[in-house]
C-alpha cells in the first residue's frame, strides 16, 4: 500500500531475493535469443542473468536525470523486435539516480505502444532518505505489463533472502 501497489496477496510470488524475482520475470517474458533493453549502467547481476539465459542485450545509456535515455529507448524500440525492458527507476544501482514522474509515464506509454514487458527492479526504494521515493512504474501501469520485483534484503538484512514478484499478466 505504501508503494501505491494494489494487488491481491495471491498475485505476489515469493522469491529468494530480488535477483530471483528478476530472473523469473525474464524467463516468463523472453526466450533464448530475444532482445532485452537495459539501462546502462546497471547492476552486474542483471547482465549475468541475461548472459546465462542467452538473451541479446541492448544497453540504453542512463539519462542525466535518471532512468534510460527515452530518446534512445524509442529508437531501439523502433529498430529491433524488443521483448522486454529491465529498469531500476528508483535509486539505480550504481548511480543512485531516480527517474522522474514524467519519464516514468512516458516509459509506460512506449511499452504499451510497442507491446513490451517492463521488468522493474525496485529494491532500493525504501532507502530513499527523503522518504518520498517516486511511485513505482507498476503503480502507473494501466495495462498490467510491468513485472514488479523487490526485496527486504537492503533494508532488513541480506541474510533473509526474501523477495517478491508481482507478475501482472
Amino acid at each position: 500500500t505504501r508503494r501505491e501497489l494494489n494487488c491481491d496477496p495471491d498475485e505476489i510470488i515469493i522469491t529468494n531475493g530480488a535477483q530471483s524475482a528478476v530472473s523469473l520475470a525474464l524467463q516468463a517474458t523472453t526466450r533464448e535469443g530475444d532482445i532485452v533493453l537495459i539501462e546502462s549502467p546497471c547492476f552486474y547481476g542483471i547482465l549475468q542473468c541475461l548472459e546465462a539465459f542467452e538473451r541479446k542485450v541492448v544497453e540504453i545509456p542512463q539519462a542525466e536525470s535518471g532512468g534510460p535515455d527515452l530518446n534512445l529507448l524509442t529508437a531501439a524500440l523502433e529498430q529491433w523486435p524488443v521483448r522486454a525492458i529491465i529498469v531500476q527507476p528508483t535509486l539505480n544501482n550504481p548511480t543512485g539516480k531516480s527517474m522522474g514522474l514524467a519519464g516514468r509515464q512516458q516509459l509506460i506509454r512506449m511499452a504499451n505502444q510497442h507491446d513490451v514487458a517492463v521488468i522493474e527492479d525496485d529494491i532500493f526504494a525504501d532507502l530513499d532518505y527523503r522518504g518520498d521515493a517516486p511511485s513505482p512504474l507498476k503503480a502507473l501501469d494501466t495495462e498490467n505489463r510491468v513485472l514488479y520485483c523487490s526485496s527486504v534484503s537492503k533494508t532488513i538484512t541480506p541474510k533473509l533472502r526474501l523477495g517478491w514478484l508481482i507478475a501482472g499478466r
